[in-house]
C-alpha cells in the first residue's frame, strides 16, 4: 500500500495515507490490490507507474461515483486526491446513499495519535445520526459492506476515534486574500511556525467553503486551545481585508496594484509597496496548460494572448495537425493568478466570455487534463496531470517553467508570491510568523508545497548560443546562482526581494564550498534605443549591487554590464522591461579566470 512519493522519498503527508487507504478500499471492493507484480520490486514499479484498472472495469455493479472516489484516493500526484480526510469523509458520505438528519452526532472527545515531534494530530467529524422521520433503512447493496468495513478501516488509520474540540471563540491572527498561496501554502507556513514555537495539537480544519481553512492548536504558553485563520478568497481580498480590519495579513499572488495601494493610503496602513509593508514568501511560474496529448509544445506570450482573448480559436492555427476549436479554462475574476495573466498576458485586452472560470486552481487543471482540446493557465503547483507549455517573449527564447528558470524570474511567466502587512506592524505574531516563512524552514515548506523557496542553489551556467562573446569568455567554468537581483521603479536601488536576497546570497558564500570562490557580477539594461546608455546602465546596476555586497562583507571579483543584449522578456511594458534590468550572480574558482577587472 506504501504511496509513490514514499517510494520517490520525497514529503509524504496524509494524502500519503489516503493513498493506504484507497488501496485497502480498492482490494476491498474488487478483490485484488491495484498494484500487482510477480516480486516485490514489480509491485513497487507498478505504484510509480499508477496504472490501476478502473473498478469500474473490474466490478460494473459498483456506483461510478464510489469507483471514482476510490480513483481519486489512488491518484498517482499527491496532489489530484482529497486534501484531508475530513474532505474524503465528506466525499464518500454524498455518495454513500445514507440519509442524515439535519445535525450532526459528534463523537466525544477520545484517546487520538499524536506526532510527538510536531504535536500534529489528524481530526474528522463522524456523521452518525439516524434517519429522520422514522423511515426504515435502505437494504445494504451489495457494494456496501465492503464500503463500510473500508470506511472503518479509514477510522483506524486516523487514530481509532475522532476527536472534537470546542472552536476558539477568536484567532490569534488572520490571513486572507489569493487562493494560489491559501489552498496548500498558507496552512502548511502556518503548521510549520507553530510547530516550531512548541505549539501543540496542530490540524488544519476545512469549513464548508473550500477556500476557507482554520489552523487550531494547543497553545503552549497557557495550554488553550487556539486557531489561526485563513481565508483564500482571492488576491482583492487581501487589501479590502487590510482596509477593514478582517485581516492582519493578506496574501497576494500579484503585486499590489496602483489602485488598491491608494485605496490603503489614507488608512494610516503605510505604502503597501515600502519593504515594511511588502515581504516575498515565495516564488511561482504561470503555466500555461494544455492536455498531455496535445502536440504544441511552445508558444509566444502573443500568441497565448490572442488564444485567451479568442483571436485564435483553433488548434490548427498554432500548428496542431488536428484541427479542433480551443476551449478556454481561466480563474476567476478575484484571483491573483487570474491578475498575474492579465497583467503579464493580456495587458489591456479582455478574456473571452467562452472561457469557463475556476475559483481553485485545482479544479481548473483537472479539467484541462480531461479535455484533448483544452488550453488553462495556473501555479507551478497546479500542473498536475497537464503538460505545460515553453513560452517566449519577444526577442527571449521560449522557455519551460523550471525551479530554476522561475528562482531567477528570467521564465516569461514568473511571478512573486506576497505577503502584506501593516507597516507599523505591531503584531507579535504576524512579525514572527514573516521571520519564519523567509527562514530557511519556512522556505523548504514553500519548496516541499511545489513553489519554488528563495534560498539560492547553485548550478552549471548555461551560456546562450547569442550570447556576446566577452560574455561567454568571463562565464566559461563558472556556476550560475538561482537568484538575479532587481531593482526598484525608479531603478535606483535594489527591491524588497533582493534586499534579503542578498543576505542569502552572504550565507551561501560562507559554506565550506565556497570559500575562497569569486563573485562575477553581469549586468543587463532593457532596450531604450541608446546602445551606450544602455551599457552605462546596465554597469551602474552591476556597480550598485557589488557597493551593496560590500557592506554585507563581501566583495564581487568581476564586475561587468552589458546593456540590452539578453533580454528575458518584451521591452513593450513596464513589467517586461522591469525584467530585463537586472543583475546575474555567478561564482567560480579564481583559477579559471582571466578576465580584467571592470573599472
Amino acid at each position: 500500500w506504501i504511496s509513490p512519493e514514499q517510494l520517490e522519498g520525497g514529503p509524504v503527508d496524509a494524502r500519503s495515507d489516503l493513498y493506504a487507504l484507497g488501496c485497502v478500499f480498492y482490494f476491498a471492493l474488487a478483490g485484488l490490490p491495484p498494484f500487482s507484480g510477480k516480486s516485490a520490486n514489480e509491485i513497487l514499479q507498478a505504484h510509480l507507474a499508477g496504472h490501476a484498472t478502473p473498478l469500474s472495469t473490474l466490478r460494473p455493479e459498483i456506483p461510478p461515483a464510489l469507483s471514482r472516489w476510490v480513483g481519486d484516493l489512488i491518484a498517482r500526484a499527491a496532489e489530484a486526491r482529497p486534501v484531508d480526510a475530513i474532505a474524503a469523509l465528506q466525499a464518500l458520505d454524498a455518495i454513500s446513499g445514507v440519509r442524515q438528519a439535519p445535525t450532526q452526532r459528534l463523537a466525544p472527545p477520545a484517546e487520538f495519535l499524536a506526532d510527538e515531534e510536531t504535536g500534529r494530530i489528524d481530526v474528522g467529524f463522524l456523521s452518525s445520526s439516524p434517519a429522520a422521520g422514522g423511515e426504515e433503512p435502505k437494504p445494504l447493496r451489495p457494494w456496501k459492506p465492503a464500503m463500510i468495513a473500508a470506511a472503518a478501516a479509514l477510522l483506524a488509520v486516523l487514530g481509532g476515534a475522532f476527536l472534537f474540540f470546542q472552536k476558539p471563540a477568536e484567532p490569534v491572527f488572520r490571513i486572507h486574500g489569493s487562493n494560489t498561496i491559501g489552498s496548500k501554502l498558507a496552512p502548511s507556513l502556518v503548521e510549520g511556525y507553530l510547530a516550531s514555537k512548541g505549539h501543540r495539537e496542530i490540524l488544519v480544519r476545512s469549513t464548508p467553503q473550500s477556500v476557507e481553512r482554520e489552523v487550531e492548536f494547543t497553545d503552549a504558553r497557557n495550554g488553550r486551545r487556539s486557531r489561526v485563520e485563513i481565508h483564500a478568497h482571492g488576491s482583492r481580498t487581501a487589501f479590502s481585508g487590510l482596509r477593514d480590519q478582517r485581516c492582519d495579513l493578506g496574501m497576494s499572488s500579484s503585486p499590489v496594484k496602483d489602485s488598491e495601494a491608494g485605496s490603503l493610503a489614507g488608512t494610516g496602513l503605510g505604502d503597501m509597496r515600502s519593504p515594511a509593508c511588502e515581504h516575498v514568501a515565495g516564488l511561482d511560474g504561470l503555466a500555461i496548460l494544455v492536455h498531455p496529448s496535445n502536440p504544441v509544445a511552445e508558444l509566444d506570450r502573443k500568441t497565448v494572448a490572442a488564444i485567451f482573448e479568442g483571436k485564435t480559436t483553433d488548434w490548427s492555427e498554432v500548428g496542431r495537425p488536428r484541427p479542433g476549436p480551443i476551449r478556454l479554462h481561466a480563474r476567476d475574476a478575484n484571483s491573483g493568478t487570474f491578475d498575474s495573466f492579465q497583467s503579464m498576458v493580456l495587458g489591456a485586452a479582455k478574456l473571452s466570455p467562452s472561457a469557463v472560470r475556476y475559483e481553485d486552481s485545482t479544479e481548473l487543471s483537472r479539467a484541462v487534463a480531461a479535455d484533448p482540446d483544452a488550453i488553462g493557465f495556473a501555479g507551478l503547483p497546479y500542473i498536475l496531470d497537464c503538460k505545460a507549455l515553453a513560452i517566449g517573449d519577444g526577442e527571449s527564447p521560449a522557455q519551460i517553467p523550471s525551479r530554476f528558470t522561475v528562482a531567477t524570474e528570467d521564465y516569461a511567466l514568473s511571478r512573486r508570491l506576497y505577503f502584506y502587512t501593516p507597516e507599523s506592524n505591531s503584531h507579535p505574531w504576524t512579525r514572527d510568523f514573516l521571520d519564519f516563512v523567509a527562514g530557511s524552514e519556512g522556505q523548504d515548506i514553500v519548496s516541499r508545497e511545489g513553489f519554488v523557496k528563495q534560498t539560492p542553489a547553485v548550478q552549471p551556467g548555461l551560456l546562450p548560443a547569442r550570447a556576446p562573446e566577452r560574455y561567454k569568455q568571463l562565464l566559461e567554468g563558472a556556476e550560475r546562482v538561482s537568484l538575479n537581483v532587481r531593482f526598484t521603479p525608479d531603478g535606483s536601488q535594489p527591491d524588497t526581494k533582493a534586499q534579503r536576497d542578498l543576505a542569502r546570497l552572504v550565507e551561501l558564500m560562507a559554506l565550506p564550498e565556497n570559500r575562497g570562490r569569486e563573485i562575477v557580477l553581469v549586468g543587463f539594461h532593457e532596450d531604450t534605443g541608446t546602445p551606450g546608455g544602455d551599457l552605462a546602465a546596465s554597469l551602474h546596476s552591476a556597480a550598485t549591487v557589488a557597493a551593496e555586497l560590500e557592506r554585507r562583507g563581501l566583495q564581487a571579483r568581476h564586475v561587468e554590464g552589458f546593456g540590452s543584449s539578453l533580454p528575458v522578456a518584451s521591452n513593450s511594458d513596464e513589467a517586461g522591461r522591469r525584467k530585463n534590468r537586472r543583475v546575474e550572480i555567478w561564482i567560480r574558482n579564481p583559477a579559471s579566470s582571466t578576465a580584467r577587472i571592470a573599472p
